[in-house]
């Protein structure tokens, strides 16, 4: 887990990762707009001709857009929609055999209980993704005829509401 995106390129230069990491050069200002409009519970229309990344944002009201990055909004999936990862599953099988390519990034937003809802994060207080959505990432990471690799990132923040600690996992 890291603090910041920042911190996410230190531990990759420490580690001596291979650049470039597909998805991660979309790191951008528009990144940043998005995850602090989200934290402060803002508008995210102010981000947006940020950077000239295409970009869907779910649920958004039955687009069916595609785009380079998708943000995918953790707590209306579960709070206005009540999905599980059944539910969630789903809509990126199909999503994915409809917009890849272009999608090379997918966002997750929000807190880490819906994280944890929708099984993208471990329910237990170790911080890490969960066994079946590294699965899936796998999976779809593998598949030869999807190329280029996705990156998905879990942006969450925990703790009180009125102080959201915000962590990235990568």
């Amino acid at each position: 887990a890291y603090d910041s995106m920042d911190d996410l390129f230190e531990g990759l230069n420490t580690m001596g990762a291979d650049f470039p990491i597909p998805g991660l050069e979309l790191n951008d200002e528009f990144d940043d707009c998005i995850t602090d409009h989200l934290m402060e519970e803002e508008d995210l229309d102010d981000c947006f001709g940020i950077g000239g990344t295409t970009v869907s944002v779910f649920p958004n009201g039955n687009s069916r857009r595609c785009g380079e990055r998708l943000v995918i909004l953790t707590d209306k999936l579960v709070d206005e929609r009540g999905w599980a990862w059944a539910e969630l599953k789903e809509f990126l099988c199909e999503y994915l055999s409809r917009c890849r390519p272009p999608v090379i990034r997918i966002q997750f937003h929000g807190s880490r209980h819906s994280m944890q809802a929708l099984g993208l994060m471990k329910g237990s207080a170790n911080i890490g993704a969960a066994k079946r959505f590294d699965e899936a990432v796998d999976w779809v990471n593998a598949s030869k005829q999807m190329a280029p690799p996705i990156l998905f990132t879990l942006d969450f923040w925990y703790g009180h509401p009125l102080r959201k600690d915000r962590l990235f996992l990568v």
